[in-house]
């Protein structure tokens, strides 16, 4: 599933790259409408999961440059926020009017979160508070759409529990390793995966919280232990976000 996957983002990368990227696909190929923010939006959501599961730099760069467009196409410097559509002095009827919606903005915070968390640029973190606190006002109105909007400023206060698992995929103590990662029950959490160097049989998860990051483990209670110690020492990660962002 892992190489299909792949194999549709780069291929939808390189329309991204070479101009025919579009909201709209057919048999034929991409139609002449342009790509929506949410479109970027979801291209970046894919290429830092890309980076995440294969430690490919090139999928790193390419989220860095998918960033750029989107606050250059769309981001509202003044106001915070992503707006749906691109300016077009020259659209007609609906398309004249640029709107802000909560799930789009919703997904390219926590897009831009992951970036930040993998470049230490704070740029990103920046951009990331300023779309989330353009809905401070309005994100009660929003329904279910307001709890992925909890999770994103959740995530923006939080750091994140990063948990690298080195090793081959076909190897049983590596399997084990991924479904204790998947059990930890830690809400802010990043599972990587590694390849490991041929001719090293065992399997590693390696565990970091923010810059501190502890030596690695090879048995999944090892596992749990190293991320509860490690997020113990923390303040409790849980907040009211009615009183990070009040509104009304």
């Amino acid at each position: 599933l892992q190489t299909t996957a792949l194999q549709v983002l780069e291929r939808l990368d390189g329309m991204a790259q070479t101009g025919p990227f579009s909201h709209v696909y057919s048999e034929a190929g991409p139609s002449g409408a342009p790509a929506f923010f949410i479109d970027w939006a979801w291209l970046l959501t894919a290429l830092m999961q890309a980076h995440g599961n294969t430690a490919t730099g090139s999928y790193l760069d390419r989220a860095v440059a998918v960033a750029q467009i989107m606050v250059d196409r769309f981001y509202d410097q003044d106001g915070g926020g992503f707006f749906d559509i691109e300016e077009d002095p020259d659209a007609i009827g609906h398309l004249q009017v640029r709107e802000k919606t909560l799930i789009d903005n919703t997904i390219a915070a926590q897009a831009l979160i992951r970036l930040h968390q993998a470049t230490r640029n704070e740029d990103y973190r920046q951009i990331a508070e300023g779309t989330l606190n353009a809905f401070v006002e309005t994100f009660r109105e929003q329904g279910e759409f307001a709890a992925d909007y909890g999770l994103a400023v959740h995530l923006l206060q939080n750091p994140t529990v990063e948990v690298t698992i080195e090793g081959h995929p076909e190897d049983t103590g590596c399997q084990e390793l991924m479904a204790a990662a998947a059990r930890l029950p830690q809400p802010n959490l990043d599972i990587k995966t590694v390849l490991a160097a041929d001719g090293d049989d065992v399997a590693r998860a390696h565990v970091c919280l923010d810059t501190v990051c502890l030596p690695p483990v090879d048995s999944p209670p090892e596992l749990a232990a190293a991320v509860a110690g490690l997020t113990n020492q923390q303040e409790s990660p849980f907040q009211d976000i009615f009183q990070v962002f009040p509104g009304n």
